[in-house]
């Protein structure tokens, strides 16, 4: 089974692996000038948005989860694991997080934590160099 995390919380599944900061580049062109200038701007990162899936035994265990992710905004960086894949060289400031989904399954059980229901939220990350 994969593990993806958001700081402390586990998910079924991540959407997109976390954007690592790297080299920004600017390209200058000028008119009637052959060829183009290209200047190393530093490293950054962008924020980029993804989302989470996971399990719960309630409705109520949703929406209590969701208010502990709230608690993630604006606070200290966090690590971010998607699958196998975890960037060493930065964490990730949480800028965001929104209910996509939340409801009761109809059918069967949940894969994490053998809920009866699901939250899918959307999160703004920022990745943050140490």
């Amino acid at each position: 089974m994969s593990h993806y995390f958001i700081g402390p919380y586990q998910f079924i599944h991540l959407s997109m692996a976390p954007e690592a900061p790297r080299q920004g580049v600017e390209v200058e062109s000028r008119s009637g000038v052959a060829d183009v200038s290209v200047w190393r701007t530093g490293i950054r990162g962008h924020s980029f948005t993804t989302q989470s899936v996971v399990d719960q035994a309630s409705l109520v265990a949703c929406e209590t989860l969701y208010r502990l992710y709230e608690g993630l905004v604006g606070g200290n960086p966090v690590q971010v694991q998607w699958g196998s894949i975890v960037i060493n060289a930065g964490k990730y400031i949480v800028l965001d997080v929104k209910i996509v989904e939340m409801r009761k399954l109809t059918l069967g059980h949940g894969g994490l934590n053998n809920g009866d229901a699901i939250l899918r939220a959307e999160w703004t990350l920022q990745p943050m160099i140490p």
